[in-house]
Protein backbone atom coordinates (compact mmCIF):
# COMPACT_ATOMS: atom_id res chain seq x y z
CA UNK A 1 0.00 0.00 0.00
CA UNK A 2 1.38 3.80 -0.47
CA UNK A 3 2.75 5.40 2.58
CA UNK A 4 0.14 8.66 1.06
CA UNK A 5 -2.71 5.75 1.27
CA UNK A 6 -1.91 4.59 4.83
CA UNK A 7 -1.51 8.29 6.03
CA UNK A 8 -5.22 9.01 4.67
CA UNK A 9 -6.07 5.61 5.77
CA UNK A 10 -4.96 6.60 9.39
CA UNK A 11 -6.85 10.17 9.28
CA UNK A 12 -9.80 8.69 7.85
CA UNK A 13 -9.56 5.92 10.55
CA UNK A 14 -9.23 8.99 13.07
CA UNK A 15 -12.49 10.53 11.42
CA UNK A 16 -14.64 7.15 11.38
CA UNK A 17 -13.19 5.42 14.37
CA UNK A 18 -12.67 2.43 11.34
CA UNK A 19 -10.06 2.24 8.54
CA UNK A 20 -10.66 0.18 5.42
CA UNK A 21 -8.82 -3.04 7.00
CA UNK A 22 -10.98 -2.62 9.85
CA UNK A 23 -14.53 -2.61 7.95
CA UNK A 24 -13.14 -5.96 5.68
CA UNK A 25 -12.00 -7.66 9.07
CA UNK A 26 -15.37 -7.23 10.58
CA UNK A 27 -16.90 -8.48 7.10
CA UNK A 28 -14.65 -11.34 6.82
CA UNK A 29 -15.46 -11.94 10.30
CA UNK A 30 -19.53 -11.75 10.39
CA UNK A 31 -19.54 -13.79 7.18
CA UNK A 32 -17.64 -16.68 8.53
CA UNK A 33 -19.51 -16.48 11.80
CA UNK A 34 -22.93 -16.04 10.43
CA UNK A 35 -26.17 -18.61 10.96
CA UNK A 36 -25.43 -21.16 7.76
CA UNK A 37 -29.06 -22.06 8.73
CA UNK A 38 -29.86 -18.17 8.41
CA UNK A 39 -27.37 -16.53 6.38
CA UNK A 40 -26.88 -12.53 5.46
CA UNK A 41 -29.14 -10.72 3.39
CA UNK A 42 -27.48 -10.37 0.07
CA UNK A 43 -28.97 -6.82 -0.02
CA UNK A 44 -27.26 -6.37 3.46
CA UNK A 45 -23.99 -7.87 2.24
CA UNK A 46 -24.06 -5.48 -0.89
CA UNK A 47 -24.72 -2.50 1.36
CA UNK A 48 -21.65 -3.43 3.46
CA UNK A 49 -19.75 -4.32 0.25
CA UNK A 50 -21.02 -0.73 -1.51
CA UNK A 51 -19.82 0.65 1.73
CA UNK A 52 -16.40 -0.45 2.13
CA UNK A 53 -16.02 0.54 -1.88
CA UNK A 54 -17.10 4.46 -0.71
CA UNK A 55 -14.15 4.11 1.83
CA UNK A 56 -11.65 2.93 -0.28
CA UNK A 57 -12.65 5.73 -2.87
CA UNK A 58 -12.91 8.71 0.29
CA UNK A 59 -9.53 7.48 1.40
CA UNK A 60 -7.71 7.34 -2.23
CA UNK A 61 -9.88 11.21 -3.07
CA UNK A 62 -8.19 12.34 0.39
CA UNK A 63 -4.61 11.15 -0.79
CA UNK A 64 -4.78 12.23 -4.06
CA UNK A 65 -6.41 16.19 -2.84
CA UNK A 66 -3.80 16.02 -0.27
CA UNK A 67 -1.28 15.55 -3.00
CA UNK A 68 -2.40 18.12 -5.27
CA UNK A 69 -2.89 20.54 -2.41
CA UNK A 70 1.20 19.89 -1.98
CA UNK A 71 1.95 20.23 -5.59
CA UNK A 72 0.26 24.10 -5.94
CA UNK A 73 1.94 25.02 -2.83
CA UNK A 74 5.41 23.88 -4.62
CA UNK A 75 4.31 25.78 -7.94
CA UNK A 76 3.50 29.14 -6.12
CA UNK A 77 6.29 28.94 -4.43
CA UNK A 78 7.90 28.48 -7.32
CA UNK A 79 6.34 31.37 -8.87
CA UNK A 80 6.74 34.02 -6.00
CA UNK A 81 10.54 33.39 -6.48
CA UNK A 82 10.23 34.09 -10.10
CA UNK A 83 8.29 37.60 -9.61
CA UNK A 84 10.93 38.36 -6.98
CA UNK A 85 13.77 37.47 -9.46
CA UNK A 86 12.15 39.74 -12.27
CA UNK A 87 11.34 42.34 -9.63
CA UNK A 88 15.49 42.50 -8.93
CA UNK A 89 16.23 42.73 -12.42
CA UNK A 90 13.93 45.32 -13.32
CA UNK A 91 16.14 47.39 -10.66
CA UNK A 92 19.35 47.07 -13.04
CA UNK A 93 20.61 51.00 -13.42
CA UNK A 94 18.30 52.05 -10.78
CA UNK A 95 19.83 53.77 -7.49
CA UNK A 96 18.41 52.22 -4.88
CA UNK A 97 18.79 53.02 -0.83
CA UNK A 98 18.79 49.12 1.04
CA UNK A 99 19.60 47.98 4.40
CA UNK A 100 21.83 45.16 4.54
CA UNK A 101 21.97 41.96 6.34
CA UNK A 102 24.11 43.80 9.42
CA UNK A 103 21.16 47.09 9.35
CA UNK A 104 23.60 49.29 7.71
CA UNK A 105 22.01 51.29 5.19
CA UNK A 106 23.40 51.34 1.77
CA UNK A 107 22.93 53.51 -1.41
CA UNK A 108 23.62 52.56 -4.65
CA UNK A 109 23.22 51.55 -8.48
CA UNK A 110 22.26 48.07 -8.71
CA UNK A 111 24.80 46.89 -11.42
CA UNK A 112 23.52 42.88 -11.18
CA UNK A 113 21.31 40.35 -9.26
CA UNK A 114 22.67 36.96 -7.44
CA UNK A 115 20.46 34.70 -5.93
CA UNK A 116 21.71 32.75 -3.13
CA UNK A 117 19.82 29.43 -1.74
CA UNK A 118 16.54 30.41 -2.77
CA UNK A 119 17.11 34.92 -1.56
CA UNK A 120 17.32 37.49 -4.12
CA UNK A 121 20.44 39.83 -3.27
CA UNK A 122 20.80 43.09 -5.59
CA UNK A 123 24.73 44.11 -6.39
CA UNK A 124 25.46 47.92 -5.41
CA UNK A 125 29.07 47.39 -6.90
CA UNK A 126 31.05 45.43 -4.59
CA UNK A 127 27.79 45.31 -2.14
CA UNK A 128 25.53 42.58 -2.14
CA UNK A 129 22.04 43.58 -0.21
CA UNK A 130 18.79 41.60 0.04
CA UNK A 131 15.62 42.73 -2.65
CA UNK A 132 13.05 42.84 0.97
CA UNK A 133 15.89 45.03 2.30
CA UNK A 134 15.46 47.77 -0.55
CA UNK A 135 13.53 51.08 1.48
CA UNK A 136 13.68 53.26 -1.92
CA UNK A 137 13.97 53.37 -5.52
CA UNK A 138 14.92 56.51 -7.80
CA UNK A 139 16.51 57.53 -11.26
CA UNK A 140 20.40 57.67 -11.02
CA UNK A 141 21.68 61.10 -11.25
CA UNK A 142 23.10 61.76 -15.05
CA UNK A 143 26.81 60.05 -14.82
CA UNK A 144 26.13 57.93 -12.02
CA UNK A 145 25.14 54.79 -14.24
CA UNK A 146 27.35 52.12 -13.40
CA UNK A 147 26.70 50.17 -16.41
CA UNK A 148 28.24 51.25 -19.36
CA UNK A 149 25.46 51.20 -22.68
CA UNK A 150 27.20 49.13 -25.89
CA UNK A 151 26.79 51.29 -29.07
CA UNK A 152 24.74 50.19 -31.87
CA UNK A 153 27.81 49.63 -34.04
CA UNK A 154 30.16 47.93 -31.17
CA UNK A 155 29.31 44.48 -30.22
CA UNK A 156 28.97 43.19 -26.38
CA UNK A 157 32.44 41.97 -26.19
CA UNK A 158 33.40 45.68 -27.23
CA UNK A 159 34.88 45.28 -30.78
CA UNK A 160 34.08 47.28 -33.55
CA UNK A 161 30.87 45.16 -35.52
CA UNK A 162 32.08 44.65 -39.06
CA UNK A 163 35.69 44.70 -38.65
Amino acid sequence: MVSGSSSSQSSVSSTLGLSGEDFLQILVTQLRYQNPLAPMDNLQFMTELAQFAVLQELITLRSEMEETRQQLEELMQASAAEQEAHRALTLIGMEVVARDDAGDTRQGVVTGVRLNEGTVYLLLGETAVRLDGVIEVRQPAAGEASVEPVSETESPDGTAEGA
